[in-house]
């Protein structure tokens, strides 16, 4: 797990001895800036939830107002959150659906279905199989939560579009590469895949990087 500032440097270091690529991209952005251990569970959930299928900036501006609306101590509560209307919760701009899965994911966690320190101690494979069970969280939803929450240092999303984006930079392809062609170049990178996925995050946003 990745618990500390010192360790995930120690990490990246690793991970460019294992890809001269992936070594350039440490030379050129500094370590990786992941901070699971800074990191509250629940609101990162929540926060997941609000980000599917959105820019990062609307986003961003949506959990804002969710946070505003629900948070003590500039944390989201769960007991806060279940005290609001669903017409306050989409005031903040929350669609139907996914106002029907913060409410559902926050009483999960009233309730004690939903363990976040539980989940601490599972593997990867058995925290996607947990938190998949809850209604609109999906096997995506779940690796982000694992990476950003949870500090598995081995996290591949073969399906996230900057994911596939970043690959096809790294390696200058001409299209966006199939799954084998991700899932081969990423054995290069075990057990460190989340720190490089980051990487790939950063050329995909870097307008001006060129292999």
């Amino acid at each position: 797990m990745i618990t500390s500032k010192r360790q995930l440097n120690r990490f990246c270091r690793e991970v460019s001895a294992l890809d001269p690529l992936i070594g350039e991209l440490v030379e050129r952005y500094g370590y990786c800036t992941i901070t699971p251990w800074k990191n509250d569970p629940y609101s990162q959930l929540i926060g997941s939830i609000v980000s599917q299928q959105l820019s990062v900036k609307a986003a961003a501006t949506i959990f804002s107002r969710v946070k505003d609306a629900t948070a003590i101590d500039a944390i989201i509560s769960p007991k806060k959150l279940l005290s609001l209307s669903t017409d306050e919760l989409r005031s903040c701009g929350l669609s139907r659906g996914k106002t029907t899965y913060v409410i559902g994911i926050s009483e999960a966690v009233v309730n004690q279905q939903l363990d976040f320190e539980k989940l601490k101690k599972l593997q990867t494979k058995q925290v996607i199989e947990e938190l998949i069970k809850l209604k609109g969280v999906g096997v995506w939803t779940a690796e982000m939560f694992s990476m950003f929450s949870l500090g598995h240092p081995d996290i591949f999303a073969v399906d996230d579009l900057g994911i596939k984006k970043g690959i096809q930079k790294l390696l200058n392809l001409d299209e966006l590469p199939d799954k084998e062609t991700m899932l081969k170049r990423a054995e290069i990178w075990q057990p460190y895949r989340s720190i490089a996925s980051w990487y790939l995050w950063r050329i995909v946003e870097d307008k001006d990087y060129k292999i």
